[in-house]
């Protein structure tokens, strides 16, 4: 870990010692997490004592990133998941946006885009938001067509917490002059 006082003797050296080299001279710096820096030296640039405090590496160790990200681990193990309803026997509507949701076209392999509006009336379970946000991140890298995927994230939510009626709405970007929306239900809607 380099503290604020030897990372401003870090960046004075490094300043020192690229005004002296040739334009073709570079030097990397990557942050890594807490706070840590890494340096490495590309076209023979010398270290002018930087070495000396610890802060080069050799060049083969330019990736230090820990592969998955958090993000990609979390959406890897998503899994929806419910709590129980507090108010069984009361119907109300719950309403969540999902403004994010993307999937690849099956056919071009390009991403498409939407926006998945889901109203839903509880039965025995709520969805926990987390776990549903973490469980449509997963669909970002599948080959799947805007129907398929509209029924079969409904067939899924409707597996995980029963819903008195669910409704849910994929508002898919343009793209190529035309624009889709899927809408597919599950149960009839009581009056709230």
């Amino acid at each position: 870990m380099l503290n604020v006082l030897s990372f401003r003797t870090f960046v004075a050296q490094a300043n020192r010692s690229l005004r002296t080299k040739p334009p073709h001279s570079l030097l990397f710096l990557t942050f890594r997490p807490f706070h840590t820096i890494k340096v490495f030296q590309h076209h023979g640039l010398p270290s002018n004592g930087l070495q000396s405090h610890g802060l080069l590496d050799p060049p083969s160790s330019m990736t230090d990133t820990q592969t998955p990200h958090y993000g990609a681990r979390q959406i890897a193990a998503a899994a929806l998941i419910c709590f129980d309803n507090p108010r069984i026997g009361r119907p109300y509507d719950v309403a969540i946006e999902l403004p994010e949701f993307t999937c690849l076209c099956p056919f071009s392999g390009y991403p498409d885009f939407a926006v998945l509006r889901l109203t839903y009336q509880p039965g025995p379970r709520v969805l926990e938001l987390k776990a549903l946000k973490l469980y449509v991140n997963s669909w970002r890298d599948r080959s799947i067509s805007h129907e398929e995927v509209a029924n079969r994230i409904l067939d899924d939510l409707v597996a995980a917490c029963e819903p008195v009626w669910m409704q849910l709405e994929a508002d898919f970007n343009p793209r190529g002059n035309v624009h889709t929306v899927i809408r597919a239900s599950h149960g009839t809607q009581l009056p709230c």
